[in-house]
């Protein structure tokens, strides 16, 4: 995909001659001011004189709609105002400014504050003895490293967490030299490095990590990192410090996938419980190793191999930390110039051109698909890097690459799936869900999304189905198996993005139960999928599987709440949900999937009321007999993506019944990878029925005129 620049025009009016939104010249001055201008109607001259004096143009610093209704403006995008009145799509800041907004500034601090003793402890628990630890020690002859050093390296640790660097490059209130900074930096580099497992193991760890996930996450060229790792060694890491930290990273992502076997008895509980560590030591090793090395100062590829190898071990677990990682690595791949074809550049053969070009489009795909609340940081005009070449890392030298042709199984093409699915990804945010986006969105767009998906859906490996779980191929051909599990998981969960405020609004509304269909099919698939792959199965611990797995179980459980008739055709919700809280309640189950269990169990508690559904009210259900050719406003985003969600929660806490009204918030608040709670409005909808009240909707489809 060869992506241009678009050359559009850069020129800015003059903030200095343009209009205030008030004209004073409109408006008349107060008498007060004529006196204290001299401009009394008896003082001739001396009045126009003072009428041509400049006056302050002052720019207002609340939204059109706060100015206009004079209220409080809290300066959002769209402001609370806004939202609360559900016009986010008409506040306007043309003419106005936006101030800084200090909570938001105290909410930044404390997260990185936060990231800050994460990673203190993390290093506090990686100076404990485990037997990793002692093989990394044991290997570099460091027979003496006990309790001393590691009391010292904590104290190093723990004031080199409170240094901010100035601009002269010495450490704020240090009074210390840069020399002598910079040799206290090394010898904590190489305590944190020390920690490493033996040469050995670490070559055997990234080597399975380089086997299991190359096709589908090529973050390096093969030949390349593994001629690299063969020359590596401990002494020379204090010069290599990023390299190091990728290797601390893969060694993190192999620890946890280890620790996701589940164990049979009390010694496998124990080495699951060290695996869980472990992976967590090597972590905030990696971090305070690229901290240590100035990553965002002086980035290089591997930098952005780390970025991305941490996001997808935080995302494989729904860390908070996941997405600023991944902006952190956008950042520095731009910073890089990855988002600038390399082609034709002097000094770069064609394995480097390959390794950045996929390293780009990692970074793009990523940054599409994310299901959290950041906002996406590549725009699709600001980058003209072409899409790598479909060929084998065998296949790629310094001087000469062999393309295969299509469909063969390299590591590309797992990724140009990913880079179509972020087009679409992409459109859907900036259409679908834009805070500022069209007055009125046409219907014809959803369904066009639909059709483009369906198509995208259509054109991979058909997935079989046995009753309501999918059909495992055979362990032969697990590479392609796991391709077309994942590449199948991902558009359904595009599908549930376009329609997930249609499940109930379609359940009301009959002229929007196909779009209802459509989210709910897919909640269907996504839980088959998981369903289909039995423990001990390899891909049953696919986290990936195990995420769309809960998120379909949430929606069906929604479904089921708002229409609990056991005459209902969807028989099918209490089947998968019986099946999945079978398969999910083991005793080593993760906290998220806890958490979703306990929320299945309080929709169905209130599902098995006595059945009163409300009905529409009269002044509404008269309208349906209309055609729908575009909605009102942009769709709203679930709760998960709400940047006041929280408040809006507390709100929903204060209605009966309380239980039920504050399910959403551990999801909102920790697991950023719930991606389907309901939207604001829906949910209290939800709470109507669960009350028994006979109406419901009764203000109207908010997204309908």
């Amino acid at each position: 995909m060869d992506i241009s620049t678009a050359s559009g025009s850069n020129e800015l009016p003059d903030l200095e001659t343009s209009a205030s939104p008030i004209d004073p010249a409109l408006t008349g001055i107060s008498k007060g001011k004529r006196k204290a201008d001299g401009g009394d109607d008896g003082e001739g001259d001396d009045g126009g004189a003072a009428n041509n004096k400049k006056r302050r143009n002052r720019k207002p610093v609340t939204c059109a709609q706060c100015r206009r209704r004079k209220l409080k403006c809290d300066r959002g995008f769209p402001c609370g105002a806004c939202r609360d009145r559900q016009e986010g799509h008409l506040c306007e800041w043309e003419g106005a400014i936006r101030l800084p907004q200090p909570h938001l500034t105290r909410d930044a601090e404390a997260q990185e504050l936060r990231a800050q003793l994460d990673r203190l402890e993390g290093l506090l628990g990686g100076l404990s003895k485990s037997p990793l630890t002692a093989g990394a020690v044991a290997a570099a002859g460091l027979t003496n490293f006990g309790q001393e050093v590691a009391e010292e390296s904590a104290a190093e640790a723990l004031g080199l967490l409170a240094v901010e660097a100035n601009s002269n490059g010495r450490a704020a209130g240090a009074g210390q030299p840069r020399a002598r900074t910079s040799a206290a930096t090394q010898a904590t580099l190489a305590q944190l490095l020390a920690l490493l497992p033996s040469k050995r193991e670490l070559e055997r760890m990234a080597e399975q990590f380089v086997v299991d996930e190359q096709l589908y996450f090529p973050f390096e060229h093969a030949g390349s990192f593994r001629s690299r790792l063969s020359e590596w060694t401990l002494s020379q890491a204090a010069q290599k410090p990023f390299f190091a930290a990728l290797l601390a990273a893969i060694i993190a992502c192999e620890s946890a996938r280890q620790a996701g076997i589940r164990p049979a008895n009390d010694a496998e509980v124990a080495k699951k419980r060290e695996a869980e560590l472990a992976s967590r030591r090597y972590v905030e090793i990696a971090l305070e190793t690229l901290r240590l090395g100035g990553y965002l100062e002086r980035p290089d590829l591997d930098v952005v191999r780390t970025l991305l190898v941490l996001y997808y071990r935080f995302s494989q677990s729904m860390d908070a930390r996941s997405a600023p990682i991944l902006a952190q690595a956008i950042q520095a791949g731009q910073t890089l110039g990855l988002h600038r074809d390399p082609a034709g550049v002097s000094g770069f053969s064609v394995l480097d051109v390959e390794e950045r070009r996929r390293l780009w489009y990692l970074l793009v795909a990523h940054d599409k698909l994310d299901q959290t609340k950041r906002t996406s940081l590549i725009a699709l005009s600001s980058y003209d890097t072409r899409e790598p070449t479909n060929a084998h890392d065998k296949d790629i030298t310094t001087t000469d690459i062999t393309p295969q042709a299509f469909p063969a199984f390299t590591p590309v093409l797992y990724l140009s799936v990913l880079t179509q699915l972020a087009g679409i990804a992409h459109s859907i945010n900036e259409t679908l869900y834009a805070p500022k986006g069209v007055a009125t969105l046409p219907v014809k767009y959803v369904h066009d999304q639909n059709a483009a998906l369906d198509r995208i859906k259509s054109g991979l490996p058909a997935l079989q189905w046995q009753g309501d779980r999918v059909v495992p191929l055979e362990p032969v051909n697990l590479a392609s198996d796991r391709f077309r599990i994942l590449a199948h998981t991902t558009v359904l969960q595009l599908i549930i993005r376009v329609n997930r405020c249609f499940l109930t609004r379609g359940a009301a509304d009959e002229r929007l139960q196909p779009f209802r269909t459509k989210c709910l099919e897919a909640a269907h698939e996504l839980v088959g999928c998981y369903l289909g792959y039995e423990y001990p199965h390899q891909l049953s611990r696919l986290p990936a599987l195990l995420h769309g797995a809960l998120n379909g179980l949430i929606l069906i459980a929604i479904d089921t709440l708002q229409d609990p008739d056991p005459s209902h055709p969807q028989q099918k919700n209490l089947r998968l949900l019986q099946a999945m809280t079978a398969r999910l309640n083991h005793p080593d189950k993760p906290k998220i999937v806890a958490e979703v269990i306990n929320a299945i169990s309080v929709l169905l508690a209130a599902s098995d009321k006595d059945y009163r559904r409300p009905i529409m009210p009269q002044s509404i259900a008269s309208a349906l007999g209309a055609e729908i050719t575009a909605f009102a406003r942009p769709l709203p985003v679930s709760m998960s993506q709400d940047a006041f969600s929280s408040q809006k929660i507390a709100h929903c806490a204060t209605l009966r019944p309380t239980e039920l009204a504050q399910i959403w918030r551990v999801f909102v608040e920790s697991y950023p990878g719930i991606y389907v709670v309901p939207d604001a409005r829906e949910w209290e909808e939800l709470l109507k029925q669960a009350r028994g009240e006979k109406e419901y909707w009764e203000a109207g489809m908010d997204i309908l005129a």
